[in-house]
């Protein structure tokens, strides 16, 4: 079973070319490895996969895929969510393709459990859609609200809060 801590590796293991990625964000997030927001790794690699594309670098995309194919069928829980959150719902994020890509050109390396997490997520967002478009998603009127980052009791919530308001 392939575990949160194994998860990067495997994924590094496929796509060489985001070490130097990697090791800059682990500079930034030093924490033990079992504390860190590997949800913004995984969008930094979205956005690296999507920077490939553009460049027309695709040659590594079925070794890239199959390893996140490989994360979906032998991850653990937390693994196997964020491969689809942390990931393919960042390769379907519209303002990361600003170079001229689309999400759907990623559709043909992906294996047949991405493929379908890749297909419920856009039946989520239509959803979301419709929903927002009904007006039963409208924010309360009213202050936004502060978040105090040091009652969250998740240690990973805790630091992606953390780092939310240190880029802010």
């Amino acid at each position: 079973m392939i575990t949160k801590c194994d998860m990067m590796g495997v994924l590094l293991d496929a796509c060489p070319s985001f070490r130097p990625t990697w090791e800059a964000w682990l500079a930034e997030w030093a924490e033990p490895a079992d504390d860190r927001p590997l949800y913004l790794a995984l969008a930094e690699f979205a956005r690296h996969l999507i920077g490939m594309l553009e460049r027309g670098e695709a040659a590594d995309f079925p070794a890239i895929f199959g390893a996140v194919e490989r994360l979906q069928a032998e991850g653990e829980h937390y693994v196997r969510e964020a491969a689809i959150v942390g990931l393919l719902e960042d390769l379907q994020n519209l303002n990361l393709h600003a170079g001229g890509t689309e999400p759907e050109q990623f559709r043909p390396f992906l294996g047949p459990e991405s493929a379908a997490a890749w297909d419920e997520l856009y039946v989520l967002w239509h959803n979301v859609g419709v929903l927002k478009a009904a007006g039963l998603l409208e924010p309360t009127p009213g202050p936004t609200p502060v978040v105090d980052p040091t009652t969250i009791q998740d240690p990973e919530l805790r630091r992606v809060v953390q780092h939310v308001y240190r880029r802010g």
